[in-house]
């Protein structure tokens, strides 16, 4: 599993992991200066294929629901995998959170780490090649930013998000 560390001058710290392009432990200080783990997320990559909760995962090619798992675009029926009762859930039964990413850039002066995924024609039923970038990037002021790039060679449904679970591991919250 290909994982990038950013660490800021402050002391905090980011990882990323290649598997869904997530998040895996921010580490904070707290006013005394001691470190803290403020996400939840897993310790290895089978944790990670084994349990279906998103954990800091880039969620796509559509984040939320598609209904009855089906959409019309440009008068043309596309069916999805349904995941989710009837409808399609975060992209499909293996959605952008459950492949693994290509780290293509780390720029340690801008503190920034961009991955990428190829999805394919007909990946999960959805049209047109997709190529997307998620880049993560940590600031001096302790501000973590995530842009996501995508480009397609036809007409499709593209809707990124980050499914960001804050709080310790012991309380998680959202």
């Amino acid at each position: 599993m290909e994982a990038v560390t950013l660490t800021n001058a402050n002391g905090m710290s980011v990882k990323v992991i290649g598997y869904g392009a997530s998040i895996q432990s921010v580490c904070v200080p707290d006013a005394q200066g001691r470190l803290a783990d403020v996400t939840t997320g897993y310790a290895t990559l089978d944790e990670y294929v084994a349990q279906p909760q998103f954990y800091g995962a880039t969620i796509g090619r559509v984040a939320n629901r598609i209904a009855h798992a089906r959409f019309t675009l440009d008068g043309k029926e596309y069916i999805v995998p349904a995941n989710d009762g009837t409808n399609s859930l975060h992209g499909g039964d293996v959605g952008f959170d459950k492949v693994n990413w290509t780290v293509t850039t780390c720029d340690a002066a801008a503190l920034s780490v961009t991955l990428r995924h190829f999805s394919p024609h007909g990946d999960q039923g959805y049209p047109g090649n997709l190529n997307v970038t998620a880049t993560y990037q940590l600031r001096a002021d302790n501000a973590l930013s995530v842009t996501y790039r995508a480009t397609t060679d036809a007409l499709t449904c593209v809707n990124l998000s980050n499914c960001r679970h804050v709080g310790t591991r012991e309380t998680p919250f959202v």
